[in-house]
C-alpha cells in the first residue's frame, strides 16, 4: 500500500468508499484546523493541577452574530456578553433576595411557612420560656441542613407558651410540607411532599410532660427551592442553597422539568446552539491539569467551566455534559466532583486558570436521594476512626532488623497476653492456635503477628477503663538530660501489670529502639496511696539526637497503657522543624487518586525532602517531591490506609521524620472542614483537608485549635477529630475559626462536632462557652451522638457569634458535678445556685485528691443558665 506524509495540511477534504474493492485509508495523524484556541490548566484550592477533568465551553460566534443582528462591533460585544448572561444565569422569577420575611409572618392570617438552619433552632427542654427559634432565613449555608416548619397564626400557644411557640405568631402546627426544586425558568423541576416529624421537644408552659414541634429536617443539594403547606403554595416562598460559587447554572442543555420535558432553559441554549450563535465543545485535561479548546474563527468570547467525577465516570462518555455529572449523580455513584463555577474569557487566550473545588454538592439533584446520600455520609464519618489507621511507628516492620522486630513483637506479646479481651481478639485472626514465640518465627511471621497484635491492641482499653482509676499526673519537667544521657521519671498507674512495662524511645529521625532494662527499673511505693514510678537512669542518647519520645506501654487485665512524654536534647545545636499543619489535598480520596501534601511551618522555611507512602497491604507506592511547589505527591492504590512518611528539612539544614496518615475510599467523599490532632516528636500539629487552608494546634490533653479558611469562607461546621489524645479525666478544646491571610475572626455560628474515639458515657458530661450540653440535647448548645457498634460517640455544639467555643468534657463526673450541670439547664435562674455550689464542688474535689494529688474541675465554676 503506497503512502505519503505532510507536515502540513490545510483546507477541506471529503472521503468515500468508492467503487474500488481495495482497501484505501487516510491516516491523520493530527491537524490544525484553523480557528482559534483557549489553553490554560485546571487547579484545585491549594494550586494542584487537577487531571481527568472536563473541560467546556460555550462561545459566541460573532460572525454568526453579525450577519443576524448586522451591529457595530461594540453592539456585538454587548450582544454576546448578554447572551452569555442568559446562559450563566440561575436564578428563577420567583427568586427575590429582598423578600420581607418580617412581613410574611407577622401579617400571616392563618398558616405560613418558615425555613431556617439547623443551628436556628434552639433545641431544649428547660422549663425557660423565652424565645430560642431565630429569624427565618431566605439563604441557607450548603453545608446545613434545612428545618421546614408550618405556622398557624391563629392557634395560639397559651398564657405562657413555650420557648418554640413564641418564636413567631401562633404556634407550629403538624402540617405535610411541600419542597420544589425550580430551575433558572421558573419551571419545577422535582417536587417531594414530606410528612412532619419531632424536630424538637419543650417543657415551657407544663408541669408535666412535653410539648413536641413538628417540622421536615432535609438536606437539600445547591439551589432554588419552594416549599409551603400542602394544598397552600401561596403560604410558601422561594429560598437558596449555596452561594454564587456553588450555583453552577451553565450548560442545562439537558435539563428537564418534573413532566420529562425540557425546560425553557434547555430548549433555548439548544436552538442557539443549532443556529450556530453558540458553539460548544469539550476535552479533557491532562495529568498535568492543562487543557486546549479549539473552537471557530468567529467566537471571540466565551464561557468556560469544568467538572470531574472519580476515575473514568465521564472520560469514558464522548462529548460529556454537566447532564452526564448529574445523571452520574443520580445513579449508583456516591463519590464526590470537582466543580468550578463559569468564567467567561475573550478568544483566543492562552494559560487561563480555572479554580475548581470537591465537592458532593450538584444542582437539581434528586430531593430524596441526596437526603439518603447525606445520611450515609455521616453513617461513613460517624464509623471511622483515626486508631485505625495510625501507625506506631515511623518506620515499618518490614524495615527493620531481626533483633528490633523480636523486641517489637514481645512487647506486644506481654500486652495482649495481660487484656484477655484482647489475646481472645488476636487469637481469632491469626493463623496459630497460641501464642508463639518470637525466636520460633520467620521474619514475615514476626510482622504479620505484630500487626495482628496491633489491631487486637485497638479499643481492648485505655487508662479511662484502668479500674476508673486517674490516669498518671506527669510532673512537670519528668525528662533531665545532662552530658548526653537521659533521665526521667514516670508515674504508673495503679494496678498495672508491672511485669508487662515496655520502655521505648523514639527519635527524630524517625528510628526507634528499645531501651534495655539495665537502665530503668520500677520505684515502688512504701505507702498504700503512693504511687510506683518508672525511673529511666543515666541512659545514652548518642550523638546528634535531637528531640525524642519515651514511650511507656503496660496493660491491667482491663485496659491498655501507651503514653509518650517528649524532650529535646540541650546539647542539639540546630534548628528545629516548628510544623503548623500537615495539609494534604484530601482525607478522603477514592482508591485511584493523585493527592499532594505540603507543609506549613510555624516559621522560618522549613522543607519537604523527601517522602515514603504505604498502600493498604504494606506495599510502597511511588512518591514525588516538588522542589517548586515544595510539596510531596502520590496517587492512591486500593482502599484502605495509606501511610506518608515525610523527611523534612529544618533552615539549619537538620532533617527530621512526621509521619500521618489517611483512608482512601472506594469512591472520593467531600468532606466538611476538618482539623485532625496529629502528634510527632516535634510536638503537637494539625492536619488538615479541603475546606481549610492551615491549622494549629497548641496540645494535645487540652487543645487550643484555630482553624484558618480562605479569604471568601466561612464554614458552617467544622470537624474536630482529637484521635487518642484526650486523656485523662477532664479535657478543653477551645476552637477558634479564621480565614484570610490576616486570619480574621469569622464572625458567625458554626457546627462543632468532636469525635471521640474511645466514646462518651452516661456519667460524661460536657459544656460549651459554660453552657450545658446534654446527651440527648436538651439544650439548645449540643448533643452527643453515639456510633452502634464501635464506641465511637460525637459531641455536636455550636460556636458563639464570633466563632468560637470553648468546649469543656468532664468524664465520669461526680454526683455534685452532675447536680451543677443539670440545675443548669433545668432551672430558669439557676446562676446563683450553680455560684453556690461550683466552688464547693471544687472545694471537696481539692480536699479530697489532696492525699494523692490535686485534681482541677472540668465543670465551668459558674456556669450560666441555657436562657436561649
Amino acid at each position: 500500500m503506497a503512502t505519503r506524509d505532510y507536515d502540513e495540511f490545510e483546507g477541506q477534504f471529503y472521503a468515500n468508499s468508492g467503487n474500488d474493492v481495495g482497501e484505501r485509508r487516510l491516516l491523520l495523524d493530527e491537524i490544525d484546523a484553523g480557528g482559534h484556541s483557549i489553553s490554560g490548566q485546571v487547579i484545585d484550592g491549594d494550586g494542584n493541577p487537577v487531571d481527568n477533568a472536563t473541560v467546556e465551553t460555550i462561545g459566541v460566534d460573532f460572525d454568526g452574530l453579525k450577519e443576524e443582528l448586522n451591529d457595530t462591533s461594540a453592539d456585538l460585544e454587548a450582544e454576546a456578553d448578554e447572551l452569555l448572561d442568559q446562559v450563566d444565569d440561575v436564578e428563577p422569577d420567583s427568586w427575590n433576595e429582598d423578600y420581607d420575611l418580617t412581613s410574611h409572618f407577622q401579617d400571616a392570617n392563618g398558616e405560613y411557612l418558615l425555613a431556617h438552619q439547623q443551628n436556628d433552632w434552639g433545641l431544649g427542654q428547660t422549663l425557660a420560656i423565652d424565645s430560642n427559634v431565630d429569624a427565618p432565613r431566605l439563604s441557607m449555608d450548603s453545608d446545613s441542613s434545612v428545618y421546614l416548619s408550618v405556622w398557624d397564626a391563629t392557634n395560639g400557644s397559651g398564657i405562657l407558651g413555650n420557648q418554640v411557640d413564641n418564636s413567631f405568631p401562633g404556634s407550629v402546627v403538624k402540617q405535610p410540607i411541600v419542597v420544589e426544586q425550580i430551575g433558572a425558568g421558573g419551571e419545577t423541576i422535582q417536587s417531594t411532599t414530606h410528612d412532619p416529624e419531632v424536630i424538637a421537644e419543650t417543657t415551657g408552659g407544663r408541669v408535666t410532660g412535653t410539648n413536641k414541634h413538628y417540622g421536615v429536617d432535609i438536606d437539600l443539594s445547591v439551589g432554588f427551592y419552594r416549599a409551603y403547606p400542602e394544598g397552600s403554595p401561596e403560604k410558601g416562598y422561594t429560598f437558596v442553597v449555596g452561594d454564587a460559587q456553588e450555583l453552577i447554572g451553565m450548560f442545562q442543555d439537558q435539563l428537564r422539568t418534573e413532566a420529562g420535558e425540557l425546560t425553557e432553559r434547555s430548549e433555548e441554549l439548544s436552538e442557539t446552539v443549532k443556529g450556530g450563535l453558540f458553539e460548544r465543545r469539550t476535552t479533557t485535561t491532562t495529568e498535568n491539569g492543562t487543557f486546549n479548546l479549539r473552537v471557530q474563527q468567529g467566537v471571540e468570547r466565551a464561557t468556560v467551566q469544568t467538572y470531574r467525577a472519580d476515575g473514568q465516570q465521564l472520560t469514558e462518555i464522548t462529548g460529556p455534559s454537566f447532564g452526564d455529572l448529574r445523571d452520574i449523580a443520580d445513579g449508583a455513584y456516591n463519590g464526590s466532583f470537582v466543580v468550578a463555577s463559569p468564567q467567561r474569557f475573550d478568544v483566543p487566550n492562552e494559560n487561563v486558570t480555572i479554580q475548581a473545588y470537591r465537592t458532593d454538592e450538584l444542582p437539581f439533584r434528586n430531593i430524596e436521594d441526596y437526603d439518603s446520600l447525606q445520611e450515609w455520609l455521616q453513617d461513613q464519618r460517624m464509623k471511622e476512626r483515626l486508631d485505625e489507621i495510625s501507625e506506631e511507628y515511623d518506620e515499618r516492620l518490614s524495615e527493620l532488623d531481626r533483633a528490633r522486630l523480636e523486641q517489637v513483637y514481645s512487647s506486644h506479646r506481654l500486652l495482649v497476653e495481660t487484656i484477655p479481651s484482647a489475646e481472645d481478639n488476636y487469637l481469632s485472626e491469626s493463623s496459630f492456635d497460641e501464642i508463639q514465640d518470637g525466636e520460633d518465627l520467620s521474619n514475615d511471621e514476626l510482622e504479620t503477628e505484630t500487626e495482628l497484635m496491633q489491631s487486637a491492641l485497638i479499643g481492648a482499653g485505655d487508662l479511662d477503663n484502668i479500674d476508673d482509676l486517674e490516669p498518671p499526673e506527669i510532673p512537670e519537667d519528668p525528662i533531665d538530660v545532662t552530658d548526653g544521657t537521659l533521665n526521667a521519671e514516670y508515674p504508673i498507674p495503679g494496678n498495672l501489670n508491672l511485669d508487662s512495662i515496655t520502655p521505648e524511645i523514639h527519635y527524630s529521625d524517625g528510628t526507634s529502639e528499645q531501651i534495655s532494662d539495665e537502665y530503668w527499673s520500677v520505684d515502688e511505693s512504701m505507702t498504700p496511696l503512693g504511687t510506683d514510678t518508672l525511673v529511666i537512669e543515666d541512659y545514652p542518647l548518642g550523638d546528634g539526637v535531637s528531640a525524642f519520645d519515651v514511650r511507656i506501654m503496660g496493660a491491667s487485665e482491663n485496659g491498655l497503657l501507651d503514653d509518650r512524654i517528649s524532650g529535646v536534647n540541650p546539647d542539639f545545636a540546630g534548628e528545629l522543624v516548628d510544623i503548623d499543619a500537615i495539609d494534604f489535598s484530601t482525607l478522603a480520596p477514592s482508591a485511584d487518586e493523585r493527592v499532594y501534601v505540603s507543609v506549613d511551618a510555624a516559621s522560618g522555611q522549613d522543607t519537604i525532602v523527601g517522602v515514603d507512602v504505604f498502600g493498604p497491604n504494606g506495599q510502597q507506592l511511588g512518591s514525588e517531591v516538588s522542589n517548586e511547589s515544595d510539596q510531596a505527591s502520590f496517587r492512591t492504590n486500593g482502599e484502605g490506609a495509606h501511610h506518608v512518611r515525610l523527611t523534612l528539612e529544618s533552615t539549619s539544614g537538620h532533617q527530621f521524620t512526621v509521619s500521618e496518615s489517611i483512608r482512601a475510599l472506594e469512591q472520593s467523599r467531600s468532606d466538611p472542614a476538618t482539623v485532625r490532632i496529629g502528634k510527632s516528636t516535634l510536638g503537637p500539629h494539625a492536619v488538615v483537608g479541603e475546606r481549610l487552608e492551615s491549622a494549629r494546634v497548641d496540645s494535645l490533653e487540652n487543645p487550643s485549635i484555630d482553624a484558618i479558611a480562605e479569604a471568601d469562607d466561612a464554614p458552617g461546621e467544622i470537624h474536630i477529630k482529637p484521635g487518642d489524645n484526650l486523656r485523662g479525666t477532664s479535657n478543653t478544646l477551645d476552637v477558634n475559626l479564621l480565614h484570610g491571610s490576616d486570619e480574621e475572626q469569622v464572625r458567625r455560628n458554626a457546627m462543632v462536632y468532636v469525635h471521640i474515639d474511645g466514646g462518651l458515657g452516661d456519667k460524661d458530661i460536657s459544656w460549651v462557652n459554660s453552657n450545658p450540653i446534654t446527651q440527648d440535647g436538651q439544650t439548645r448548645w449540643g448533643e452527643v451522638e453515639h456510633g452502634e457498634s464501635d464506641g465511637k460517640s460525637v459531641l455536636v455544639t455550636v460556636t458563639d457569634e464570633r466563632g468560637q467555643a470553648s468546649i469543656e468534657i468532664e468524664r465520669d463526673a461526680g454526683p455534685i458535678a452532675r447536680m451543677v450541670h443539670w440545675m443548669s439547664y433545668s432551672i430558669p435562674g439557676s446562676d446563683l445556685l450553680t455560684s453556690i455550689f461550683a466552688p464547693l464542688y471544687q472545694f471537696i474535689l481539692t480536699v479530697a485528691a489532696e492525699p494523692v494529688t490535686t485534681v482541677s474541675p472540668v465543670s465551668p465554676t459558674v456556669p450560666v443558665a441555657a436562657t436561649v
